[in-house]
């Protein structure tokens, strides 16, 4: 899928080419669980690391932004009729500071899906203001992160990126066991 959108909008004219990659991080934040780690390496291949970078930003934030309004007025309404829980009611009417930590908290945490952070915010009561900063603020590093893991993939022999794979599962079951012993 890389290598096809890569090819794609390194063919089209540049402005197209970054219309197309934003619409298209809009639409993987609105499926809510397809990483968009591959849109992020197309356009750090085609427009260079720190536009790639910039480029991505913007289409994660704005994806987001979208999603938010989305989910907002396609969930909240209906689960707030259908679900009488405590900690929905507690979900619903988050004040804005807690609301505000819990999001750019998820979105600097790596392994949260951003699906999943922007469906607890769209469901909470925070406003699309505090949405918007909590989760700019949140996806700046990850997204700085993930730029760079991209330019170093794309840069790296496939045996390289093999071996880095192989110490990082053994360096997650070393850690596995020492947490299992002291327990």
């Amino acid at each position: 899928m890389q290598e096809w959108i890569l090819t794609f909008l390194g063919t089209v004219d540049l402005r197209l080419a970054v219309v197309i990659s934003i619409l298209l991080q809009v639409i993987i934040a609105i499926l809510g669980i397809v990483p968009s780690i591959f849109i992020t390496a197309a356009n750090v291949a085609v427009f260079g690391v720190m536009n790639g970078f910039i480029l991505s930003t913007v289409g994660e934030v704005l994806g987001a932004q979208v999603t938010f309004y989305l989910y907002r007025y396609g969930f909240k309404q209906p689960l707030q009729k259908r679900i009488n829980n405590r900690w929905f009611e507690r979900l619903f009417n988050h004040r804005q500071n807690i609301g505000y930590a819990i999001i750019l908290q998820g979105r600097l945490i790596p392994f949260i899906p951003s699906g999943l952070v922007t469906f607890y915010a769209s469901v909470s009561s925070i406003s699309g203001l505090h949405f918007f900063i909590a989760s700019t603020l949140g996806k700046l590093p990850a997204m700085l992160l993930e730029v760079l893991v991209a330019y170093g993939v794309l840069q790296l022999d496939a045996m390289y990126l093999i071996i880095c794979l192989i110490v990082v599962v053994f360096g997650i079951f070393l850690w596995t066991i020492m947490k299992r012993k002291s327990a």
